[in-house]
């Protein structure tokens, strides 16, 4: 019998040490900044690419105590479109502005941090939410480590949100991007996914909590003409006839989530409005997502989507996917011009 367990020891003990090996390296690393506390208003220096709804959920609780926000803007990342200091124009002088966006944010995404206000008695005075065609209407949690929803907001197991983390860290694919990066330090196109790009220089600013894409304006600025023409952005071109998305995307869930948007909006009586993104794509959204949508949020929805001046120029976006900070003081003067 001790011959067996001693064999059984020695059998198991390479394995033991190698897992305790991973678990301690992960632990050391934190590559995703999901285990430890970090100040997310600083700039962190990362090789792995992080999820942005757990950084700004952070960001939020972190700072909330000394900056009292009752101002908030909700959507994705073309969120980067509506700047804290252009919108502020337009709201009363008391109003602090909280940038609580995410990577493909959704309805249930937005409902979520809503509820998460409400629920600790924090103030919505004002509200621009920002809705997109092609990403709004998702799954209520996505899959995916760049997509999971903090436990704080939606209520899911902690327990289960960090260990979707750990087993990224076990993929070979990230783990050869990852170890591919830290020593070679070179980026390459098919990290994107693991590793942020060190090309693309973005300042998160520290009290609001906004992306400027300060490396992409500084390429504009430089030479628009030479900028525009990297076939890598995807600004193809344009159909001459408008089209109409011929899926309807919200489905009986996504309109509870919606309807209950809403009822947190009124019982907050928040100052708020909905826009539907200006995208390259110039597809008019789909005609039965519009009557619900009008239907829950009325005056307040503003329809940017197909064709019109703000998708026409390429010079309004920096890829196919993202538009820029003047088209979106352009639509806030325009939503908050009359009622």
């Amino acid at each position: 019998m001790k011959k067996y367990i001693t064999k059984t020891i020695l059998f198991f003990l390479p394995l033991s040490i190698c897992i305790s090996g991973v678990i301690i390296t992960y632990l050391a690393l934190d590559p995703f900044r999901v285990l430890w506390t970090y100040d997310f208003s600083k700039n962190l220096h990362t090789i792995a690419a992080i999820n942005r709804d757990f950084q700004t959920t952070e960001f939020f609780v972190q700072k909330y105590p000394q900056y009292h926000y009752n101002s908030f803007i909700f959507g994705s990342s073309r969120t980067i479109a509506f700047l804290p200091e252009h919108w502020k124009k337009y709201l009363p002088d008391n109003s602090s502005i909280f940038h609580f966006d995410a990577s493909v944010e959704s309805i249930y995404g937005i409902y979520t941090k809503l509820e998460y206000l409400e629920d600790h008695n924090i103030p919505i005075k004002n509200a621009l939410i920002i809705l997109c065609r092609d990403c709004s209407f998702v799954p209520d949690q996505q899959k995916g480590h760049l997509f999971i929803k903090h436990p704080l907001t939606s209520g899911e197991n902690t327990r289960d949100f960090q260990f979707a983390f750990f087993k990224v860290f076990l993929d070979p694919r990230f783990l050869k991007n990852y170890i591919e990066y830290s020593i070679t330090k070179t980026y390459k196109p098919y990290m994107q996914n693991y590793i942020l790009d060190p090309n693309n220089i973005v300042k998160i600013d520290s009290i609001t909590n906004t992306i400027y894409a300060l490396d992409e304006e500084q390429r504009i600025a430089e030479n628009m003409e030479k900028y525009y023409k990297n076939d890598k952005l995807r600004l193809t071109e344009h159909c001459e006839t408008e089209q109409i998305d011929s899926i309807s995307h919200i489905d009986a869930k996504q309109e509870e989530a919606l309807q209950k948007i809403v009822q947190i909006l009124e019982r907050n009586k928040t100052n708020y409005r909905v826009v539907i993104s200006p995208l390259w794509e110039q597809i008019k959204c789909n005609d039965n997502d519009m009557k619900i949508l009008r239907k829950h949020f009325g005056e307040n929805l503003y329809d940017f989507s197909g064709k019109n001046k703000y998708t026409a120029p390429k010079s309004n976006y920096y890829e196919w996917s993202h538009y820029r900070p003047f088209v979106g003081d352009s639509i806030m003067s325009k939503i908050y011009s009359n009622k």
